[in-house]
């Protein structure tokens, strides 16, 4: 089941005390390679900062595994691993994540439904504002 398109969702840790983090995700699926980007708010940021992250992977049938790798543009530089199951209708993915093998959590994302010309406004809306901020 192929999961290209745009998905929100949030990770938490089973770790008490921590919060729970609201992501966005843009995902693309070429015959199971996957590709794409997220970004989050920085919960512990008093002004609510945005850190964005690259994800590469695979999937396998309604099983996906995938690296988030954020990109370094804040003090966040490190891989988050992440392993999850389509749901048979593909519109949620669920599953657990890992970093560095001392922080765990879980995680679901859902699919959203966007008309084709909305996804080029907001890919081009995109672009555009990375050109400008550098």
């Amino acid at each position: 089941m192929n999961v290209t398109g745009f998905w929100t969702g949030s990770y938490w840790y089973h770790a008490p005390g921590e919060p729970v983090v609201s992501f966005l995700a843009n995902l693309q699926d070429d015959d199971g390679q996957l590709s794409g980007s997220m970004s989050e708010a920085v919960p512990e940021s008093l002004v609510r900062q945005r850190v964005s992250a690259f994800v590469s992977g695979v999937r396998d049938g309604l099983g996906l595994e995938f690296a988030k790798v954020y990109d370094g543009a804040s003090l966040y530089a490190h891989r988050v691993d992440y392993v999850g199951e389509i749901s048979d209708d593909g519109s949620t993915i669920q599953g657990h994540w890992v970093l560095e093998s001392d922080w765990t959590g879980g995680f679901e994302m859902t699919r959203q439904l966007v008309a084709d010309d909305e996804a080029d406004e907001t890919v081009t809306k995109s672009h555009h504002t990375t050109e400008a901020t550098g």
